[in-house]
C-alpha cells in the first residue's frame, strides 16, 4: 500500500533532486531510493531554517513501510518527516568522493527501474 507524504524540501534540495529526473513521477522513485540508501537514525539532522520562500513543498507516494519507518525515525530523533527526508539528501550528496560513486548506481537504477522495494 501507498502513503502520500507531504513535506517541504528545500529549494536547492529541489533543484539538485530534479536535475535528475526527466519526469514528475520519477520524483517519489528517487526519494525512495534515497531514504532505502541512507541510515536514517545517524544522517545529522539539518533543520530547514526560518525562511519558507525558500522551501517547496510537494508530495509522494511512499510504500507504508517506508513511510511508517520515517516516522518512527523523525519522532525518535526528534525532528519532523521533512527534516528528516532534507537531511537524507543532503546526506547522501555530502558525502565523500568513493561513497559518491554509490549515487551514479542510484541513477542507473532510477533509469533501469532495478531499485529494490520495501
Amino acid at each position: 500500500m501507498l502513503v502520500l507524504f507531504f513535506f517541504k524540501i528545500t529549494s536547492d534540495v529541489y533543484s539538485r533532486l530534479r536535475r535528475h529526473l526527466g519526469r514528475r513521477g520519477q520524483l517519489a522513485t528517487l526519494i525512495v531510493l534515497i531514504l532505502n540508501n541512507i541510515d536514517l537514525e545517524t544522517v545529522p539532522v539539518r533543520e530547514l531554517g526560518s525562511a519558507l520562500e525558500e522551501l517547496v513543498a510537494t508530495t509522494v507516494k511512499l510504500p507504508d513501510v517506508l513511510h511508517t519507518e520515517l516516522k518512527r525515525v523523525a519522532c525518535l530523533r526528534g525532528c519532523s518527516m521533512s527534516v528528516l527526508m532534507n537531511s537524507a539528501d543532503l546526506g547522501l550528496h555530502g558525502r565523500d568522493v568513493q561513497e559518491r560513486r554509490a549515487t551514479t548506481g542510484l541513477k542507473a537504477a532510477l533509469t533501469t527501474g532495478s531499485h529494490r522495494h520495501v
